[in-house]
């Protein structure tokens, strides 16, 4: 079972959501943007009904300063509602440390709880689709985040395609220099042509095999 619950500061303590909207209308030039409020998601699973009871005022939130919505956020109907999550494979601070404190809570190692953990933004006023798309843009770095569902998952549990095996550069030790000319530029490397050549001399003479790409 997949349990939500959405974590947002009081007002009193909601220093941070002042300062990024503040940011946003001085960079992004959005005069419509009239206020923002922001939470963090978490969805976890594998944790007992009197651990989860616990954990949302120890784990997930502070009641002095937060305020916990189980499983919705009320974002205005005429709010823009942005929930911004790291890619699979990137590190989260946030779930890691969640994890460990709900093991912590009850019995076992913890190897069956999973967290999940996203930013949500609801950004309120008159904003055009455009203005959207630059506050996407501004917040969500591609390179380690994306745009996430508001879709509740059934489950937590990632299940991983069976890698593909690495395809052999089949004859590369026996290529010449107009070959590995041509090969060298069919790729990106960093390296220079004079360290693809040491490169082929160093399989070709030491290792007595072609290299995989993932080598090279």
């Amino acid at each position: 079972m997949v349990r939500r619950v959405f974590v947002e500061k009081k007002e009193s303590a909601s220093g941070k959501a002042g300062a990024l909207l503040e940011e946003l209308k001085s960079y992004l030039d959005i005069p419509g943007l009239t206020g923002l409020r922001r939470a963090v998601r978490y969805d976890v699973e594998g944790i007992s009904a009197e651990q989860y009871a616990q954990a949302k005022k120890t784990v997930f939130a502070e009641p002095p300063l937060d305020v916990l919505f189980e499983e919705s956020w009320p974002c205005p109907a005429d709010g823009f509602m942005l929930i911004r999550e790291y890619l699979p494979g990137q590190f989260d601070q946030r779930a890691d440390s969640a994890v460990q404190c709900l093991a912590l809570l009850g019995e076992g190692s913890g190897e069956e709880i999973r967290v999940s953990c996203a930013d949500c933004y609801c950004f309120l006023g008159t904003l055009e689709e455009k203005e959207k798309s630059r506050l996407k843009t501004w917040l969500i770095n591609p390179v380690d985040s994306r745009e996430a569902s508001a879709q509740k998952r059934e489950t937590l549990k990632e299940d991983y395609p069976e890698a593909e095996e690495v395809p052999v550069l089949e004859g590369f030790t026996e290529m010449g220099e107009e070959e590995l000319k041509r090969l060298y530029s069919s790729f990106s490397f960093a390296m220079t042509f004079g360290d693809f050549m040491h490169i082929n001399r160093y399989f070709k003479e030491e290792e007595h095999r072609d290299p995989t790409e993932t080598e090279l």
